[in-house]
């Protein structure tokens, strides 16, 4: 790939040093909870399983924005415009990353409904019902942007440093939104006002205290997870 110089402005070079602390962080963080998460045969449960899905993903992501800033790093300290070859690939596995990250969460919420609601029908929160919808995920997660790349609407942003799809409207920008965020974030959002409905029934009700205390538990955790999906749309949507 040909490179040409640009004025590079002088808070870029702290912007990309600190992208470069905070994935750090994320690669040590998920590592040390994955290590965990292995050696502990107390965590080696479904839900534990979920989470270190969730961890996994994080670390991928993150691996993969530490090797997009670091080239961003290198380009802006040599003040060129430079897409290297692995540029669209780090763009695919970024993508699919976002997508696997916050289908973990996704699973994490379904998994917790279940849980409360459908709680004597043991295969679906059993290790081996969570374990082959880890892997039908990956494969779709894997999978789903290959249109995007195809139809070649994944391009180098010389202002950026990256390769993204361009921020305009478009099939791809829709798609990618839709899948990455929309889809996953709605079927979460549904379930937690599923389980708010579900406890609300079940407090006009004469049940068993234990029950009720479980929905409630659930529908915490997944109250925990609608919070850190609002903060990724946050962060992501821009």
């Amino acid at each position: 790939m040909n490179s040409s110089r640009l004025n590079v402005e002088y808070w870029f070079i702290p912007i990309d040093i600190l992208n470069i602390i905070c994935n750090s962080l994320i690669i040590e963080l998920s590592s040390v909870l994955l290590f965990v998460l292995a050696l502990d045969k107390i965590c080696h449960t479904a839900s534990m399983m979920l989470i270190g899905n969730t961890c996994l993903s994080a670390l991928m992501s993150g691996c993969c924005m530490l090797s997009m800033y670091l080239n961003t790093l290198k380009n802006d300290l040599k003040q060129i415009q430079f897409q290297d070859s692995l540029c669209i690939f780090r763009a695919y596995i970024t993508y699919v990353s976002g997508a696997l990250f916050m289908n973990s969460l996704l699973l994490q919420a379904i998994h917790r409904y279940f849980t409360a609601i459908y709680r004597t029908r043991l295969y679906f929160q059993s290790i081996q019902c969570q374990f082959l919808i880890i892997y039908l995920t990956w494969i779709f997660a894997s999978l789903h942007p290959m249109p995007v790349v195809f139809i070649g609407d994944i391009h180098y942003d010389a202002d950026n440093q990256m390769c993204q799809i361009h921020l305009e409207f478009s099939f791809s920008t829709i798609y990618m939104s839709l899948r990455n965020y929309g889809i996953p974030t709605s079927f979460i959002t549904f379930i937690y006002f599923q389980l708010i409905r579900y406890i609300h029934q079940m407090s006009t009700r004469v049940i068993h205290a234990t029950t009720l205390f479980r929905a409630k538990k659930e529908l915490k955790m997944v109250q925990y997870t609608v919070i850190l999906v609002v903060i990724s749309i946050i962060l992501g949507f821009p």
